[in-house]
């Protein structure tokens, strides 16, 4: 999951820094929650891992939504058959790559790697609103915000939004997702500091 909350927290950066709407992406989850201890399959469920898992198995999201900080969508926002075909078909392609390389952007737009707020707004802010951005992937697209004020916001916001697995057998207790966890300095939700890798760790 690691892997895909370090995308997540760059998705959520370049839709603050653009003012734009964000489609979810659609999670995998290698293990179900459930509120007991378990080895990743609740007790008597039958189902196959991986599977694609709700939101709210990783992300709070009664908090997303008070916090109002990035507006979005469901991950199937652009199936549903109610989503207009403009919304579908209206969209502009963007590649994260170095500006020197060959096939950079295959003609599409581009960013460079590890992209600050202004770098994205001078890049991307032209494009029109009713334009979708679709980012071929979204790894080293944004590296933070060039405003140290804003910066902190966005810290804070990543850390209240962070969910939490549940249930660790033995010992008994549950770990809390970090959508900073590879960041390194970095405080997490718990107000704990990490200057260095990134573990594993229960409650609290």
């Amino acid at each position: 999951v690691n892997h895909q909350l370090r995308q997540l927290r760059q998705a959520f950066g370049v839709a603050r820094a653009l003012g734009r709407t964000l489609v979810m992406p659609k999670l995998v989850c290698g293990n179900d929650r459930w509120w007991a201890p378990h080895n990743g399959v609740i007790p008597g469920s039958s189902f196959q891992r991986p599977f694609a898992c709700p939101l709210d198995h990783v992300i709070d999201v009664n908090v997303l939504v008070a916090a109002k900080y990035v507006d979005f969508r469901e991950y199937s926002f652009l199936e549903n058959e109610r989503t207009p075909n403009s919304a579908k078909q209206n969209k502009a392609v963007v590649s994260v790559c170095e500006g020197g390389d060959a096939e950079c952007g295959a003609g599409g737009l581009t960013v460079g790697p590890r992209t600050d707020s202004r770098g994205i707004r001078e890049r991307l802010g032209s494009v029109p609103r009713t334009t979708r951005l679709h980012f071929t992937s979204m790894l080293d697209a944004f590296s933070g915000f060039s405003d140290a004020s804003e910066d902190e916001e966005f810290r804070r916001f990543l850390n209240r939004i962070a969910g939490i697995w549940c249930c660790v057998a033995a010992p008994t207790g549950h770990i809390w997702y970090d959508l900073q966890w590879d960041v390194v300095p970095h405080v997490d939700k718990h107000n704990r500091r990490w200057d260095g890798e990134w573990e594993m760790k229960l409650g609290p």
